[in-house]
């Protein structure tokens, strides 16, 4: 699955260990949009699947996802990936902790206060 959530702003320190920032045109926001649609399943006429019902406790929504999981290919390496795509990351090879995401981020900085 592919879970997605909109933020109006960056979460509160209490809701995550690090953020980072980067300014992007929208072109980039374009594509880097095609890209995480690109990675759910869609119908054969092109239609997203409607996403999973809501579940308590949880922001956002699910999506059934193309691929399958692997504890060497998971989320941090996933996440690398889908922004590489666009220019906006390195390689995300060997990539399987969330330490390890900061390093292959390109023009990114850190919010402070965390």
């Amino acid at each position: 699955v592919v879970h997605l959530v909109g933020r109006e702003r960056p979460p509160a320190p209490h809701e995550a260990r690090a953020v980072y920032r980067r300014v992007v045109d929208g072109a980039t926001l374009a594509r880097l949009a095609a890209e995480l649609d690109g990675a759910v399943v869609h119908t054969p006429d092109g239609t997203r699947l409607a996403p999973a019902p809501q579940i308590p406790g949880y922001a956002g929504r699910f999506y059934d996802a193309r691929g399958g999981y692997l504890w060497a290919r998971d989320c941090n390496r996933w996440t690398v990936d889908r922004l590489r795509a666009v220019g906006l990351a390195g390689s995300g090879v060997g990539v399987v902790f969330a330490a390890q995401v900061p390093g292959r981020l390109v023009g990114f900085t850190p919010v402070a206060d965390r």
